[in-house]
């Protein structure tokens, strides 16, 4: 079976967590599961044995990227449109802001509008 390596360096096989590596963070690693123990490959080098201390049938066989490695998609019109926050920026006085900006100068001060 198929598993691939979270960003932690981890795999979960049979509700039991088996420790890759950070080196193989990404990759996608092939367990074999046999009676009392796991090994997991790598492009044919074994990278380790684990014992198998779950009595939990295996129910996955591939692996498949979770969704932070996966690409954004595309944006559609349903979306509606994408309001950005006016920028702020630090100056020797404190804190400035782009025109039509509201912001706070100081604690306990009222808001002020940037004309």
């Amino acid at each position: 079976m198929q598993r691939l390596v979270d960003r932690t360096g981890l795999v979960m096989v049979a509700h039991q967590l088996l420790v890759i590596g950070y080196p193989h963070r990404g990759k996608v690693v092939n367990v074999v599961v046999e009676d009392t123990h796991f090994r997991v490959v790598h492009e044919g080098k074994q990278l380790g044995v684990y014992p198998s201390t779950s009595e939990m049938p295996v129910t996955s066989i591939k692996a498949w990227p979770g969704p932070l490695s996966r690409k954004p998609r595309q944006g559609s019109l349903e979306d509606g449109p994408q309001v950005s926050p006016a920028p702020l920026h630090i100056t020797g006085a404190g804190w400035s802001a782009s025109k039509g900006a509201v912001h706070e100068l100081r604690p306990g001060s009222s808001a002020q509008t940037i004309e």
